[in-house]
């Protein structure tokens, strides 16, 4: 069974950057720091940042924003993003149920519709999820 819950302020003593470290850059990041960002995103009642802890640490993370629409009758529409698994626990169908868990979190939200981005070797996975290849995504990065 898979109990996902929201992201609390203790998981910084759990390893939750660990975890993130393990899917992108993170940067060396203090508890005060991770506590002020916390705070930020905590108030933004449209993100939602879902864990799944075993033994005391974080082992799988994703994170759904809900965005706000005028189209659509103004309705709204879910963006998974950071979808990590620990690397000790992959093949077990946690990403799957995580995914599946979010994509049911947006509906219930009343999202018409869930987008994410990911790398082409991880396309596979996505059409598992119920997921298809609906069009090109680009990005500029500002450095």
């Amino acid at each position: 069974m898979f109990n996902f819950r929201l992201l609390d302020k203790n998981d910084f003593d759990k390893k939750f950057l660990s975890l993130l470290s393990q899917l992108t850059l993170v940067g060396q990041v203090s508890k005060n720091n991770f506590l002020k960002q916390f705070k930020i995103i905590n108030s933004n009642p449209f993100h939602f940042i879902y864990v799944l802890e075993d033994n005391n640490l974080i082992i799988s993370s994703g994170t759904l924003l809900i965005e706000p629409k005028f189209i659509h009758n103004t309705g709204y529409v879910g963006h998974i993003e950071d979808i990590v698994v620990d690397q000790k626990y992959r093949g077990k169908n946690i990403g799957k149920k995580l995914i599946l868990f979010l994509t049911d979190i947006a509906k219930k939200h009343g999202c018409y519709k869930v987008l994410l981005n990911c790398s082409d070797n991880k396309i596979g996975f996505y059409e598992k999820c119920l997921f298809y290849k609906n069009s090109i995504s680009m990005a500029k990065y500002n450095e």
